[in-house]
């Protein structure tokens, strides 16, 4: 009988650099929706179009309530362009 040594085959991780994790339109709408889906529900992620405004470091995404909303306002979110972060959120009544 012989005696074997196992070494576990592994890599060190490396952070991969970037400079802004949410860099697009498509990716801000996508997170936008799991975050509003979510924190207020169905309906109101389903407040499309969403208007998204690209500032500095942050995406401002506004929801557009639909016509037969009978309560009214609709969502604003902020998002970090860095990683994703909330940095507001509100839905108007």
């Amino acid at each position: 009988m012989g005696i074997y040594l196992l070494f576990p085959i592994c890599s060190v991780a490396k952070p991969v650099p970037f400079d802004m994790l949410i860099n697009s339109r498509e990716m801000a709408g996508e997170l936008t929706e799991v975050y509003i889906k979510n924190l207020y529900g169905v309906q109101q992620a389903n407040e499309k179009p969403y208007n998204i405004k690209e500032r500095n470091d942050s995406w401002e995404i506004e929801g557009t309530p639909s016509s037969s909303s009978t309560k009214g306002g609709n969502f604003v979110i902020v998002l970090s362009k860095i990683d994703g972060a909330v940095l507001f959120i509100s839905h108007g009544k």
